[in-house]
């Protein structure tokens, strides 16, 4: 098992982490307008249809923007440095805040394509990204 701080659970979420536990990554959709957006809401921020489902996504995706922790925010993540956090930008559109794994940090750069992979701890189960060798 891996150290991780668990998220916030909200009723907004809650299908997110029940489907990330199953290794599946979904996100909501529009069913009028067809978009994906992340957070999760009640209604699409795009065209504010209440009109929406949760649907699976690729899991692929590009760093977008990241930083490298060389130093723990929190004494429990001590373990894990250095470590990378990371905004990916989906294949479907949205934006998500995850790790990037299975590779140096120094080695993760700006539009790096990169997968889904997932890390399993007892209490929830992470979605995190790892470079795609089919995509490079």
């Amino acid at each position: 098992m891996d150290v991780f701080i668990s998220p916030r659970v909200t009723h907004d979420t809650k299908y997110f982490w029940e489907s990330c536990r199953r290794h599946t990554l979904q996100l909501q959709q529009c069913l009028d307008c067809g978009t994906f957006y992340w957070p999760a809401g009640r209604f699409c921020p795009y065209c504010l249809s209440e009109n929406v489902a949760w649907k699976p996504v690729s899991g692929r995706g590009h760093v977008f923007s990241y930083v490298i922790f060389r130093r723990a925010f929190d004494p429990r993540l001590a373990i894990k440095l250095p470590y990378v956090v990371a905004v990916i930008q989906l294949e479907e559109g949205p934006k998500i805040i995850s790790n990037v794994v299975g590779c140096d940090p120094d080695e993760v750069y700006m539009d790096m394509p990169v997968i889904n992979t997932w890390a399993d701890a007892e209490e929830v189960t992470i979605p995190q990204f790892m470079p795609d060798s089919e995509m490079s």
